[in-house]
């Protein structure tokens, strides 16, 4: 996976981004949080931690969670040192070796990260492998369609957007630059980093050959409060059609 990944300008921007409140944990808790009450997580590329908590709010009764970046564990082990039910470590998912330990597994804005189509088959081979039988996979990335497109003032508005060339359709397992945004509304680019775009079929193919069936889309739900303060047509271009989507996918082994 790249190492360049901007961690600390991340972290401190996500919080203050419409997107994420508004946008990923209204989508995660209307989607999957029945799926993590009483059960044993793993959250791939964990980021700051922010997420882990959300699970153990929704009844997970644990939570694991790594990341490549020592910065981002780091953050975590000082942020929720006092919850006993999170624990973290520093590394990558190609690095990770669970054997079958986990109910349901997270991969948060992570698989794009993978920069070849073979680091995506390990990820996705070793999250399976850390899946118990039936375990459930979640996981949001880039919506995988031709026509994606993206708009600068998306990313002012959530926090980041996919650069892409609006004169030129999308290809499959293409690199693409990645924006993040300060305070929302702000045309300062804060932090870039860089990701390779996966066509969903391709998702779905890698899925089927580690083990998984099943293999859902969901698009993105907006939060209550967030259609009631902004109102729908501020959140239109990103829902038509959806920029980002949550896969589903249970692990047959």
């Amino acid at each position: 996976m790249s190492n360049e990944f901007p961690a600390e300008i991340y972290s401190a921007s996500q919080d203050k981004w419409l997107g994420n409140d508004h946008i990923v944990c209204s989508t995660l808790e209307k989607s999957c949080s029945k799926d993590l009450k009483g059960r044993r997580i793993l959250d791939v590329g964990c980021g700051n931690g922010h997420l882990c908590m959300e699970y153990l709010k929704w009844g997970a009764i644990s939570c694991v969670g790594i990341d490549s970046s020592d910065q981002m564990i780091y953050q975590c082990e000082n942020a929720y040192m006092e919850h006993v039910q999170l624990q973290f470590r520093h590394m990558s998912s190609l690095e990770m070796d669970y054997n079958h330990e986990f109910d349901v597994a997270m991969a948060i804005f992570v698989l794009h990260f993978n920069e070849t189509l073979e680091d995506l088959k390990e990820s996705i081979k070793r999250i399976g492998k850390a899946l118990k039988k039936n375990g459930k996979l979640f996981a949001f990335v880039p919506n995988g369609i031709a026509d994606l497109n993206p708009c600068e003032d998306e990313g002012r508005k959530f926090g980041a957007r996919v650069v892409v060339d609006e004169n030129q359709p999308r290809h499959d397992g293409e690199r693409l630059p990645v924006h993040f945004y300060g305070t929302p509304g702000n045309r300062e680019v804060v932090g870039k980093t860089t990701i390779s775009f996966f066509f969903r079929e391709t998702y779905e193919k890698v899925l089927r050959s580690c083990g998984f069936d099943s293999i859902e889309w969901i698009d993105p739900v907006i939060s209550d409060y967030g259609l009631e303060k902004y109102g729908e047509p501020f959140f239109h271009s990103y829902t038509h059609p959806p920029k980002d989507v949550l896969l589903r996918a249970v692990y047959r082994g």
